[in-house]
């Protein structure tokens, strides 16, 4: 069927006896919750201003952790390829995946400290996992 959508509706179809699919539909209503309906936990947070440098600081210890999540990815995958995968290894990778996860959710934009170590850290993790030494 040749024929294209203007303003929600088929137009120029040239194919009158074939059925149309519907339209796809992309509205829905958005409420924003307020502080005391339970679900909103925005007004809680304390106002925190970024530097430029501590924007990239945290990008780059964020990123540094990924960083380490995929070396373990290369190594799950190269394991998996092998003729006979040794489980152990798969699933202490795994397990290595969850932790950096939950390592990751707990950096702090506001802990330069923090986030220098994590950044020298999870760099260093992601070399020794690539070269095969952690």
């Amino acid at each position: 069927m040749v024929g294209s959508i203007e303003n929600g509706q088929w137009v120029n179809g040239n194919l009158a006896d074939v059925p149309r699919p519907p339209l796809p539909t992309f509205r829905r209503e958005v409420t924003m919750s307020t502080p005391d309906n339970g679900i909103s936990i925005t007004h809680a947070l304390e106002p925190h201003d970024w530097s430029n440098e501590e924007t990239a600081a945290y990008e780059a210890a964020i990123e540094a952790v990924n960083g380490a999540v995929g070396a373990y990815s290369a190594r799950i995958a190269a394991e998996e390829a092998k003729p006979r995968p040794d489980q152990a290894v798969i699933q202490e990778a795994r397990a290595a995946q969850t932790r950096l996860a939950r390592e990751r959710e707990a950096l702090r934009s506001s802990d330069r400290q923090q986030i220098a170590e994590a950044r020298q850290h999870y760099a260093q993790l992601a070399r020794e996992v690539r070269e095969g030494t952690a």
